[in-house]
């Protein structure tokens, strides 16, 4: 019985953590950043500029005229996620720089 208190404590603690995946540095240094990445979940992603997911990013858009190579990409799952990737654009100098993903319907 001892043990598995043990692993359920552990659980908690490790989903109480759990914050996004941050692809580069740009979250670094940057407190605007650094607030985003502890507000979103782990399923969500930070991509700073010339990491896997901003590189995929910058190729994604159906035309030209509506594309944006953007030296940040959230991919926040949420709704609240996503209205903290907005809140963080004015916490960040980056923030005119952000790009945010999600379903891939829409500009």
């Amino acid at each position: 019985m001892k043990s598995y208190s043990l692993l359920f404590a552990s659980v908690l603690t490790g989903l109480a953590s759990a914050t996004a995946a941050v692809q580069g540095t740009c979250v670094q240094g940057d407190s605007g950043l650094s607030w985003l990445a502890s507000k979103l979940g782990a399923s969500a992603v930070i991509a700073c500029s010339g990491s896997p997911l901003q590189l995929y990013n910058v190729n994604r858009y159906w035309g030209k005229q509506v594309a944006k190579n953007a030296s940040v990409v959230v991919y926040p799952t949420t709704a609240e996620e996503v209205s903290y990737a907005v809140q963080a654009t004015n916490k960040t100098p980056l923030g005119k720089d952000f790009a945010f993903v999600g379903g891939a319907h829409g500009m």
